[in-house]
């Protein structure tokens, strides 16, 4: 089967071990998109709506808000998926704490405890964001 994988890299010309480091990223991006695909499907259902304002400045304000909160939930059901496919959910706290969601929102999201979640994650959540 000739992937268009296949036609960017020479396989034959790899060690074994190069060979499933690249195919390892390569899925994992694969697996990546389509994650985010489902995420997609899954929150246009769950999205809510930006409530009617009148005031254009508050209507704005409360737009940012709605957009940053649908984000955040947005990030927290991708950690979910990602949670129960076994994959790696750093960068996934990271957004969704990023986009302003509490310890306790990503530890249900994985079925565990906020404190749980912040012991787990906190070092490596502030040393990837103060870079």
């Amino acid at each position: 089967m000739n992937t268009s994988n296949e036609a960017h890299h020479d396989w034959a010309r790899m060690s074994r071990d190069d060979a499933l480091d690249l195919a390892e990223r390569e899925a994992y991006g694969e697996i990546a998109m389509t994650i985010d695909g489902y995420v997609n499907r899954i929150q246009r259902h769950l999205e809510p709506g930006t409530p009617g304002v009148t005031t254009e400045g508050l209507r704005a304000d409360l737009q940012r808000q709605s957009t940053r909160r649908a984000r955040a939930e947005w990030c927290l059901t991708r950690l979910q998926l990602s949670h129960r496919l076994g994959m790696d959910v750093l960068a996934d706290v990271i957004s969704a704490k990023g986009y302003g969601a509490t310890w306790d929102a990503i530890g249900k999201a994985v079925g565990i405890t906020a404190a749980e979640a912040e012991a787990r994650w906190l070092d490596d959540a502030a040393e990837c964001q103060a870079l």
